[in-house]
Formats: structure tokens, C-alpha cells, sequence
């Protein structure tokens, strides 16, 4: 009777621990797309404080951050994700622009802000295309 009593236990105790296991999912979690998905989501926010601060001249603390996870991302998700780029290879082009005007091959966002009576420049995060789809190499520069 014991014996039986024991046994119904454990089985009892098996159904309540799978019913509280967590189902697992049937395909497997690409881990460094969460990573960078969530590096881009610090990176927009980042970005909207450099752009919401007063006239005083900041620096945003994202500059610290690793962002070589970002390297092959499109550039269409990047600037999908940060908006316009503040600067891009094709703002030192001098020549007439035309409908067929290709894209550029570098584009810039600013992470920082300078204050009115400051000139320079600050921390950039860089992406860098050959096939201008593609960010081959997304990295900060700085710039003076």
C-alpha cells in the first residue's frame, strides 16, 4: 500500500512539473539577432535623447557600446531603426543630383550634440557599404 502510495506521488509530482515546464519552441532562437535587435532598440533610444537635450553640449553614453554585432545588417533596417542618416558619403559630392542618383556608400548618425557657440564634431556611428545594401562594417568615429 506504501509502495503504491509512493508511486502515485511521483507521478502526480511528474504532471505537475511538465505541466509548469516551459514549452520549447520547434525552431531554434537566433540569439545574436535578439542581441542586436536590442542594440538597435538602446541605439534609437540613445539617439532620441541627443536630440532631446537642451542647448549644452552632450555626448551620448551609447558610444561605449560594441555595435560589430550590427556589421552585414541593411542598411535599410538600420536607418529604418534610427532614421535619416546625418551624414553620407554623397554630401561631399559636388556635381548636379539626377533621378538616378545612387545611394551612398557611408552613411552617419550623430550621437552627439554641440552647443551654440562650440564648433567640431563627436562621436559618430558609421556604417560602411560596398554594395550600398549592405553595412559591411558599423562602427564609431569620431570626429573633430
Amino acid at each position: 500500500m506504501l509502495g503504491r502510495s509512493v508511486q502515485l506521488l511521483s507521478l502526480g509530482l511528474a504532471v505537475i512539473l511538465l505541466g509548469c515546464s516551459t514549452p520549447r519552441s520547434s525552431s531554434p532562437v537566433d540569439t545574436s539577432t535578439l542581441r542586436s535587435q536590442e542594440l538597435l532598440a538602446k541605439l534609437k533610444a540613445c539617439l532620441a535623447d541627443v536630440h532631446t537635450t537642451s542647448d549644452k553640449a552632450f555626448a551620448s553614453p551609447c558610444v561605449h557600446l560594441d555595435v560589430t554585432s550590427l556589421n552585414g545588417i541593411t542598411i535599410a533596417q538600420l536607418s529604418g531603426t534610427l532614421g535619416r542618416s546625418d551624414i553620407s558619403s554623397d554630401d561631399y559630392v559636388n556635381g548636379p543630383t539626377t533621378s538616378d542618383t545612387h545611394t551612398p556608400y557611408e552613411w552617419r548618425w550623430a550621437f552627439y550634440r554641440l552647443d551654440d557657440v562650440l564648433e567640431g564634431g563627436g562621436p559618430e556611428l558609421q556604417c560602411e557599404s560596398d554594395d550600398r545594401l549592405t553595412c559591411t562594417q558599423v562602427r564609431w568615429v569620431l570626429t573633430l
